[in-house]
């Protein structure tokens, strides 16, 4: 955030770094649209406000009884986000449903909550996770082709505005298809040869600082081309890709895998 703010500050005429403060606080698309800076950020909203309300949440729930307590909080969660969805597209037929709905973070907490309702069943119910690996496999295939069919005019165009509160239901149904891939893909059996699984860890532990820091380090390679011309496009655009990997690792082995060891070493893990 800190490096956007500075390049920002030195390439844009009148921009006022203190009118965003609100990234600093995971704000800026809590309940609205996320403005045109650093627009990658608004998954980044979405997970810290789903990390702060799922741990309250399930605390809360132990005072109720029943093992299947935290099944029920993360189907609420998911039940409300698509609720919350229907009504708003019922009112606001005319949104545009990329910037208006998907990257709004108060519509999109299923997407972490089925994410942990995948992890949690996992750990609860081992035996089923493994033996309907294939099955479960081919339904969440089956699921993403059938909604990329039913919802192709959206996914063609993100910024038209919403056919029908419908819509609602796209973003529960891909990620409850998507994480029905799970147990496939965490099947230990399935490797990789091995001169690729130590790259396809490496490029799994960075990927999110991947995500984060392309869209500044590609900016900078046009900001570049803006001044010198595009001679040298192919080897500006081959070291910024390079760059984007560097800058990832970094973060990753100086600033991520620290506080993961911390917080392993902190707090105990908990199983259901």
């Amino acid at each position: 955030m800190v490096a956007y703010l500075l390049f920002y500050n030195r390439v844009q005429e009148g921009f006022d770094p203190s009118r965003y403060w609100t990234y600093f606080l995971f704000l800026q698309n809590l309940a609205t649209p996320v403005p045109e800076f650093f627009i990658v950020t608004w998954s980044l909203t979405v997970e810290e406000w789903s990390y702060l309300l799922l741990p309250l949440l399930l605390l809360l729930a132990r005072r109720v009884g029943g093992r299947n307590r935290h099944l029920a909080v993360l189907g609420l969660l998911t039940a409300g986000s698509l609720l919350l969805r229907f009504v708003y597209l019922r009112q606001e037929p005319a949104v545009h449903w990329e910037t208006g709905l998907r990257r709004i973070a108060v519509f999109r907490l299923d997407a972490i909550a089925i994410g942990v309702m995948a992890a949690y069943c996992s750990l609860r119910f081992p035996g089923r996770w493994r033996r309907s690996a294939a099955i479960w496999f081919g339904v969440g295939i089956a699921g993403v082709a059938l909604l990329t069919w039913l919802f192709r005019p959206e996914l063609a165009r993100l910024e038209a505005p919403a056919r029908s509160p419908l819509l609602a239901f796209f973003f529960t149904a891909a990620s409850g298809f998507l994480a029905l891939l799970l147990p496939f893909a965490s099947d230990g059996r399935l490797r990789a040869p091995k001169w690729l699984q130590q790259p396809i860890h490496w490029i799994s532990r960075i990927s999110y600082s991947l995500y984060l820091w392309h869209s500044l380090l590609f900016y900078l390679a046009a900001y570049v081309f803006n001044r010198v011309g595009t001679g040298y496009r192919p080897v500006a655009l081959l070291a910024t890709w390079l760059l984007t990997f560097l800058f990832a690792t970094a973060v990753f082995y100086g600033f991520e895998r620290p506080l993961l060891r911390w917080r392993d070493r902190r707090f105990r893990q908990v199983h259901p």
